[in-house]
């Protein structure tokens, strides 16, 4: 094994807007070199018929796992925020990220990240997007002080009220990006290279319209949209073809401190995480099987979600005195 490396370089512009805002865009990328990819190696080196152990790299070594330093990645970048720092009450971001991540084999030791290698063999053919891609990403946070209370803009001079009513505070933090990739595959040994039913490599060909006509949690995926490559060749499908859904999620906060005299504070806060309780689902069931006599025998889950990237709504309430 060799030491990976990496490439970086950068390239941006900065302009502030006024005394509290700065605007900037920045090119960011990088050349990664010498990575790490495993897969189930010494399966024969070429589909087709016949003993897959007589094609194998060492016919008297059976098949297993190991590690080769070649792999290659490349990130590319287009970073834009506007920050506003605290002014009038406001202090804000919005970042934005167009980006590109390409790589070969797993993305991960052993795809720990996400792996469907199909030719072990010709890792070049397997370059494609990385298992951790987000080609877009919008994150927005915000603080905002309600002009309340003693000495604000809208003064309140009674000492009672003012800590009713004063000094509370709203911030929030809203994210939205592509959802990651991931294959279909099918665990069938279709090429014939002695490869074992629980590490599945071959990636069907897509032959249609990948969603349905009504899609839903329990029908995500077009079972008929894919179809396994002629026995002894492997799947046209590219790897990392498919994405789960768009991620959107918001979190909010309101929260106010009141100090008494200069060594006590009491802090209350309100915190809602999700608050608009978006649904947001996971990868779906992506293991296929081939129709028997027309009929989803192998594969009856095939298309289905059962998990959701991200928690409910959650709501939590605190308070802290310090002294």
């Amino acid at each position: 094994m060799k030491d990976a490396y990496s490439l970086q370089w950068n390239l941006g512009v900065q302009r502030q807007l006024d005394p509290a805002t700065v605007v900037s865009a920045t090119y960011v990328g990088s050349a990664n070199r010498r990575l790490n990819y495993g897969d189930f190696y010494n399966t024969a080196s070429t589909p087709g018929p016949g003993n897959p152990s007589l094609r194998s790299p060492y016919p008297y070594i059976a098949p297993t796992f190991y590690s080769l330093s070649k792999g290659q990645g490349n990130y590319n970048a287009l970073q834009m925020q506007l920050t506003r720092n605290f002014f009038k009450g406001l202090a804000s971001t919005v970042a934005y990220s167009w980006s590109k991540s390409i790589d070969e084999g797993c993305s991960g030791f052993f795809g720990s990240e996400g792996c469907s290698v199909q030719q072990i063999y010709n890792i070049r053919a397997e370059r494609g997007v990385s298992a951790f891609d987000v080609p877009q990403s919008l994150v927005l946070t915000w603080n905002y002080a309600f002009p309340l209370g003693r000495g604000k803009a809208i003064n309140v001079d009674n000492r009672v009220l003012d800590i009713l009513v004063g000094g509370w505070q709203y911030s929030g933090f809203a994210k939205f990006h592509s959802g990651t990739p991931y294959n279909v595959t099918d665990a069938a040994d279709i090429a014939n290279i002695g490869s074992v039913s629980w590490w599945p490599y071959i990636r069907p060909n897509i032959v249609g319209s990948i969603k349905p006509a009504k899609q839903t949690a329990q029908n995500w995926l077009n079972y008929s949209a894919f179809a396994d490559p002629a026995q002894y060749t492997y799947g046209a499908t590219g790897r990392n073809t498919l994405r789960t859904q768009f991620y959107k999620g918001t979190d909010m906060s309101i929260f106010k401190e009141i100090r008494f005299k200069e060594r006590y504070a009491a802090k209350f806060t309100f915190d809602t995480f999700n608050t608009l309780n978006l649904a947001v689902w996971g990868q779906p069931n992506s293991a296929y099987s081939a129709p028997v006599n027309g009929q989803n025998t192998g594969a009856p889950n095939f298309g289905t979600i059962n998990s959701t990237n991200g928690s409910n709504r959650t709501i939590q309430m605190s308070g802290k005195f310090t002294f």
